[in-house]
């Protein structure tokens, strides 16, 4: 709820203001044309000014309905009056309650959707890949191993608090104890560089490309020998149309 209302905070601010500038001119009208309907409240048009805020914010029917009692209808005569205050009721109405306001309900509306699908991508991201590598889940479903899931993955192989620990590790060890690995570590962590993360790197991909490249290799050589064997064939075919060539050349 408060995040629904201090992002847009300029987009409010904005309306608001013209909300005010709005109330003004309303206001403008009504100490010009409509001045008994305050009931002498009314000597500035600033203090004009705060009775129209006031009263057009009201739940008993707003401008219209607070100042209805001050300025009495005759039933059935249309006057002059009247006519302005129809219209300056119903416009005051619909610009200041019906447009403006909703126009600050659509903003924290939006607003509030906006904050779900935020939410719903960082959940989605959160078990959707990998927190360390940033592997999709999808791909250790396509690629691993059946007994080696994204589950398995993400607790065992890159479990995120292990990397957590190993950070709280070197912070609380002396650097003289450092060893090698160690060192590179905690100089990559002060730079602000996380390269030494497995980006786009895991085991089991790893494995599985392996046994993908000696799969390849297999067809590969096979291909080969199939290829040499096809050569001798065609030599062996080539030799025996060159002998009954020359058995028809010496007839």
């Amino acid at each position: 709820m408060v995040k629904s209302l201090w992002l847009p905070r300029k987009q409010l601010g904005l309306v608001f203001l013209l909300y005010i500038i709005l109330n003004y001119f309303f206001t403008l009208y009504s100490y010009s044309y409509l001045y008994d309907v305050y009931d002498g409240d009314c000597t500035t048009s600033l203090l004009c000014w705060r009775n129209t805020f006031d009263w057009t914010l009201k739940g008993n029917g707003g401008f219209g309905g607070t100042a209805q009692g001050v300025t009495p209808y005759v039933m059935g005569v249309w006057n002059t009056e009247r006519t302005q205050r129809f219209i300056f009721d119903n416009l005051i109405n619909i610009i200041l309650i019906l447009i403006m306001l909703n126009m600050v309900s659509g903003i924290i509306i939006d607003t509030f959707g906006l904050l779900r699908e935020i939410q719903e991508e960082k959940l989605a991201d959160k078990e959707g890949k990998c927190f360390i590598c940033g592997l999709s889940k999808e791909i250790f479903d396509r690629q691993a191993d059946s007994s080696y899931n994204f589950g398995v993955h993400t607790k065992k192989e890159h479990y995120m608090w292990n990397y957590v620990f190993f950070i709280a590790y070197l912070r609380d060890k002396d650097d003289t104890e450092y060893t090698g690995i160690e060192s590179y570590v905690d100089e990559k962590i002060k730079n602000i560089d996380f390269s030494w993360f497995p980006f786009n790197r895991a085991f089991a991909l790893k494995h599985n490309d392996e046994n993908e490249g000696e799969v390849k290799k297999e067809v590969l050589e096979k291909f080969n020998a199939d290829s040499d064997e096809v050569k001798r064939n065609i030599k062996t075919l080539y030799d025996a149309c060159s002998t009954l060539n020359a058995r028809i050349s010496s007839n």
